[in-house]
Formats: structure tokens, sequence, C-alpha cells
């Protein structure tokens, strides 16, 4: 797999790379019933009273469960607001009492595979570096050797994974450690970038045989899953990682399964960085589950009002969405949160220059504009053919672009049509 130079951009991470971690309590938050391609089945009703920790809604498809980051009233069970994705989706709305009372209690607890996917799956705790897949499934009926941790952040400007492994380490290792019990595993491989030599001090303090520091280069994308599989296993795979006796975790994904096997504790916060040109203050901050984004960019970041053309990117800036509205809430996959001024007219449409950047970039050594004029056609056999169906969406070939296509648009819808079926 090819990497690109991390100097090829500027990685933007000194604008949050030193702050720590601070917490807001939000006036409302927002429960959404469609969340990483599942619906969900509302639990309450309006007028209901609401405390920490109840069950607000349950997946249809996998039954992992949301549940209330605060106590307080159900004002709403039908408030559209933007999610990561982009969609603009039904949310409970619920209206905080600042009352803090709570339903989460500690339970005796036997640390075996049954008992620790168990409260993984009870606890709502999904994959939070961005893909949102229910953990427990990762994990049921299965005895995988390796465990990778990927703590690479290899997208810009994000800080928020590097922040937890420097402030919660001990959380971090204890979480490993549930999970190598949870997949009888032996190995485990903490990957981080080779700039980090703080944070690579850090964590050698806290390390066992079991556990293995992994430093990786700073390029990108070298925080995708395949690439680090590869690097540890020296093998491919073909669908899922588990095939070549490995499981992959993100480092938030880590510290929440540590707070639900140890204190029964539902996921109801994540650390998310907000950052950008536009802001006044960029920072990493701890937010409820549900929170709605417009509250801490009125309260705590503050928009710079020279800028009135500017755009919000929810997510990293290579694979992200640009949201149209304002009203984005904190789900369990929101990272990041980037306001940029916009640069250029947002009419601006360019044709193809034939330039083949977009070839050259690709990690995975695609055709993108091949790949285009196949999916004009709907023709899944050249599509096929070309190897659309190995796109992994890193943005590298829209950010080449001297014409400014969205080309990772289209080859992922490209990739999407093949896996479809």
């Amino acid at each position: 797999m090819k990497l690109t130079k991390i100097t090829e951009f500027k990685d933007n991470k000194n604008l949050t790379y030193n702050n720590n971690i601070i917490t807001y309590e939000p006036k409302y938050i927002y429960i959404p019933l469609f969340d990483n391609n599942e619906k969900y089945e509302a639990m309450v009703n309006i007028g209901d009273n609401i405390k920490i920790g109840q069950v607000i809604a349950i997946s249809k498809n996998h039954k992992v469960p949301y549940h209330s980051s605060i106590s307080g009233l159900v004002t709403d069970v039908n408030k559209k607001m933007y999610i990561n994705s982009g969609l603009n989706v039904p949310c409970v709305e619920i209206k905080n009492d600042y009352k803090n009372e709570s339903i989460i209690e500690k339970n005796d607890f036997t640390y075996n595979k049954e008992s620790i996917i168990n409260s993984i799956k009870e606890n709502g705790i999904v994959g939070m570096g961005g893909a949102g897949f229910p953990t427990f499934l990762k994990y049921k009926d299965k005895n995988i050797n390796n465990l990778i941790i990927n703590g690479c952040e290899c997208e810009p400007f994000i800080t928020c994974d590097y922040r937890l492994m420097y402030e919660q380490t001990i959380k971090l290792i204890n979480g490993i450690h549930y999970v190598l019990k949870a997949i009888n595993g032996k190995n485990a491989y903490i990957c981080i970038k080779e700039q980090y030599t703080d944070l690579y001090n850090l964590l050698n303090q806290y390390v066992d045989e079991e556990i293995k520091i992994v430093q990786v280069p700073n390029k990108y994308p070298v925080g995708y899953e395949r690439y680090l599989v590869e690097l540890i296993t020296k093998k491919k795979y073909d669908k899922i990682p588990s095939e070549v006796d490995c499981v992959v975790n993100n480092v938030s994904t880590i510290i929440a399964i540590h707070d639900a096997v140890k204190y029964n504790a539902p996921l109801i916060t994540r650390v998310v960085t907000i950052t950008g040109y536009c802001l006044d203050r960029q920072l990493n901050i701890k937010l409820k589950i549900g929170t709605n984004i417009e509250e801490i960019l009125e309260n705590i970041c503050m928009i710079k009002h020279k800028y009135h053309n500017k755009h919000l990117i929810a997510g990293g800036p290579m694979t992200g969405k640009c949201i149209n509205g304002s009203n984005l809430i904190v789900t369990k996959t929101l990272n990041s949160v980037i306001i940029n001024p916009y640069l250029r007219k947002q009419n601006e449409i360019n044709e193809c220059l034939g330039c083949g950047k977009c070839a050259n970039i690709c990690p995975m050594k695609l055709t993108p504009t091949e790949i285009i004029k196949q999916l004009n056609k709907k023709d899944k056999n050249e599509l096929k053919k070309l190897k659309a169906q190995n796109c992994i969406k890193c943005g590298l070939c829209s950010y080449i672009c001297p014409s400014r296509i969205d080309l990772t648009l289209q080859t992922s819808k490209a990739c999407d049509l093949i896996r479809r079926g």
C-alpha cells in the first residue's frame, strides 16, 4: 500500500496538540434514531423524566442501545438534527434538568470472556474511530491472538486520541487487557506515529510483555486498517482482519470498553477535537453524546466574525462530511469538527485536465477518472476490473485534483455499488 508524505499538506495538529481535555454540560441532548446505517426505535415518549444511563433508543438490527447522557425531560421524539454522516435525522430531544440523577450502578463482575462481551453490548460500545460497527460482534465466538490498537490519527487537525492516550494511559492499558481476555488474545500492539516520542516514552512506562508499541511513519493514510494489519502480521486479508488472526480497535473504543467493564458505564460521552482557522479557540473537549455542536461554538470556541464564508466539516478534512446545517450533534463516532474559511467560489466547477495526479497518489493504485466513466455507465463488470471495490475513501484524489473535482465521492459510490452486489 502506497502512503503519502504528510508534508504534502499541513497537518495542523499544533492547534490542539497541547490542549488538555476539558468538559461541558449541554442544555439539551439529541439521541439519533438513525446512525451508522441502522434505524433505532425510541424507548421513551414526550413528557418522560429521564435519568443518566437510561436506554433512550435501541437499534433494530443489532440491538445496540443509545443511553441518555443527562437527566431531564423528553421534549420531542422527532427533532431533526444533523449527524456526522451528513444526514438530517429524527432525534429524541431531552432538556437537561442539571440534577445529574443516574441509574448507573456498578455490578459485581467476573472478568471472563462472556461477561466482558456482554458488558460491551449492554453499554452500547461501538467502533468510535468512524465505522460505528457494534464492538461485541468483533469478539463474539472468536479466539483471536492479536489485538491492534489504532492510535495513528493520521488525518490532519485531529488530536483527541493523542490526548486520551496521554491523559488516560492507565485506562488504555487496562482496557487492552480486558479486550485480550474477551478475545482470548496473547498480543496487543499500540500503533502511534513516530513523531510522538513523548507519548512513546510515556506508554513504555506502563506496557508489559503482552503489549508492544509500534511506531508508524508520519504519512497518510497510515491509520487505514488494512495497512496496520499487514504491518503487524505481514499478511493481507479479504474482508475482515480476523481472517489473519487480528482484531483492530480505536483508542477511544478501548477506553470506553474499560469504563463499561470496570464501572458498568454506558457510552454516553466522547472526546472531540473542535478546531479550525475560523475559531477563536481550538480544543479537545469531552462532550455528552447528543450535544449540539452549535452550543460549543457559541459558548466556548466562538467563530471569528470576519469569516462569513466558512464551512463545517464533521470528521477529518480528508474523509469527513461538509455539513450544510449548523445543528450537528455529537454521535458515538464524531471525533472532530473543523470550521475553516471557504477558499473558492461555491459554484466553481472545472473540467478534468487528464493530468493523472489522482491515479499517482492513490494508495490502492486505482484510476479514479476511469472508474467514474464506468460508474456513469453503471457497468459493474468494468468497475470490478478497475478494482473500484478497493477504494478506501481516503480523500487524496479529491485533495490533489487541480480542477477540484470531488473524485472521492464518485469512486466511493462505485465501491458501494459493487459491494451491494
